[in-house]
């Protein structure tokens, strides 16, 4: 049986990966800071964010994987 990844590798350029360079895995849609309703950057406002990212975690492990 053959498994589909569902992330996606990136480097900062777009080049190749280079071993002990900077990485991105991405999982899912990619949510940008003003869905996360970071527009000031306070404290306040990085909390409710990573309330609303571990929603999209939780519903993003509910899905078939």
């Amino acid at each position: 049986m053959l498994i589909k990844p569902r992330f996606r590798l990136s480097t900062k350029g777009g080049g190749l990966l280079k071993l002990f360079h900077r990485v991105t895995i991405s999982c899912g849609q990619t949510v940008t800071p003003e869905e996360l309703g970071i527009t000031e950057g306070t404290g306040p406002q990085f909390r409710e964010a990573s309330r609303k990212i571990m929603e999209l975690i939780s519903a993003l492990r509910q899905q078939d994987i």
